[in-house]
């Protein structure tokens, strides 16, 4: 038999490679990182459309900002009511899976009494700062405030336990899409029947929303509830880790506000330059999207590899996260540098003089990308408490930093500040897992 052409020797591992590359694009895993991602953006989208349209709905400027803080104060008083509740979920429901669901109902009920506490208590607080910062307070629209946020917070909850349950592509739609799709389309249909409306009216069909994805969310939940058995410990031990949780939530929460609303007390940072700030962080806001979509698959992995002791399944999925999204995040970031202006024209031409500002923010999300699970792993396998305090530190530093650099009026340095501070928030996560666990993240 004569031997093969010369030219067809490299077929045979260029083929090899091919499979390999194919077989890892086709994996279980890899196609759920990817329908959750897919399912990321198409919230991004509908929350963005939902802007627009109230922006042009509403029947005044006044209206439309009062809406925009009736999000801010849902989306931020309603995730802290949850009281950490939502992170020890996720962390000890894969155990319980694991385990035949033993204890599932206990540990439901438990955190169930104490998010009931943090909603009652942070939907006043959400009330009090309504009454306080609408433009046009009425008394429907503080009230239709508060039920937003206990109709947050438990949608938080649901979301946790359902992942913490295993699932990851039906409890984003519920928790991502649902209530923006049904707001979408409500704000949708008054702009094309030609109907102006007020703040109330579309915080009613946001509050619509919020529902219909708390009730598919206790449907699916309760499916798993009634296969539970009803013995089993309510792990009460673990409760001293729901106060780091919490405080961890918390700074998170407040770490998209805080920027803004230091350079809102300075008095030398004129209207322009804070709106330019403004829109350049919420641009920047879209790159978090690919680390957060692929962590949410890997997150409720990591307390069954951690409880076997598992740290090469760790390095795993954090490496899968650097070394894959990352890439694609750098990709963004190249193009917020090259687009600069043109994206902040989309804004107000005002605003693109300040366009340096993305690309100074953009190293933010490809930090924190590149550090893979750097946000996870510490408050997944035990190191919540150590992790908690680090944050803090972090935070209590670069707020000083940025109070003082805010009073200079350097937008740019005040930039370069909130990025060094990204680097130290993922440094401290890496070298958190490296030096107390022995998983190398990177």
């Amino acid at each position: 038999m004569s031997p093969p052409p010369a030219d067809a020797a490299p077929s045979v591992p260029l083929q090899s490679a091919a499979d390999r590359l194919l077989a890892k694009l086709m994996h279980p895993e890899q196609i759920e990182q990817w329908a959750a991602l897919i399912l990321r953006v198409i919230s991004a989208g509908l929350g963005y459309g939902i802007l627009a349209l109230a922006a042009r709905v509403t029947e005044s400027l006044h209206a439309f900002s009062d809406f925009a803080l009736v999000m801010a104060a849902t989306a931020l008083f309603g995730a802290v009511a949850t009281m950490g509740q939502e992170t020890l979920l996720l962390r000890r429901l894969p155990v319980i899976q694991a385990d035949g669901l033993v204890g599932y109902r206990p540990a439901i009920l438990r955190s169930a009494r104490i998010v009931t506490v943090g909603l009652a208590v942070f939907a006043l607080l959400a009330m009090v700062y309504g009454a306080a910062s609408f433009d046009r307070p009425d008394l429907q629209l503080i009230v239709l405030t508060g039920l937003l946020v206990v109709g947050s917070g438990s949608a938080e909850l649901f979301f946790a336990i359902q992942r913490g349950g295993g699932h990851v592509l039906g409890p984003v739609f519920r928790r991502e899409i649902v209530w923006k799709l049904v707001l979408f389309l409500a704000a949708a249909g008054l702009l094309l029947a030609g109907r102006r409306v007020g703040a109330a009216t579309l915080a009613g069909w946001y509050l619509v929303g919020i529902v219909a994805a708390v009730v598919l969310s206790l449907a699916a939940i309760a499916r798993v509830w009634w296969r539970a058995p009803g013995g089993g410990a309510e792990g009460a031990g673990e409760q001293g880790g729901a106060v780091a949780f919490f405080l961890l939530n918390f700074i998170v929460q407040a770490g998209t506000q805080l920027d803004v609303l230091v350079l809102g007390l300075a008095a030398n940072i004129p209207a322009a330059q804070l709106g330019a700030f403004y829109a350049a962080q919420r641009t920047i806001q879209i790159l978090y999207i690919l680390p957060y979509g692929a962590s949410m698959t890997a997150a409720p992995r990591l307390p069954l590899a951690w409880a076997t002791r598992d740290r090469a399944e760790i390095a795993r999925l954090s490496r899968q996260v650097s070394r894959s999204v990352a890439l694609v995040v750098a990709a963004l970031a190249l193009a917020a540098f090259v687009f600069r202006d043109e994206i902040m024209a989309i804004f107000r031409p005002e605003f693109v003089p300040y366009a340096a500002l993305l690309p100074i923010l953009a190293l933010s999300p490809l930090l924190s990308a590149l550090g893979g699970l750097h946000g996870q792993v510490a408050s997944m396998c035990g190191l919540e408490g150590t992790y908690a305090r680090w944050r803090f530190a972090i935070l209590i530093v670069f707020l000083a930093a940025k109070l003082l650099v805010a009073h200079e009026g350097s937008l740019i340095l005040f930039a370069c500040v909130s990025a060094t501070e990204a680097l130290a928030i993922t440094l401290a996560g890496v070298l958190l897992a490296w030096r107390r666990l022995g998983v190398r993240l990177l």
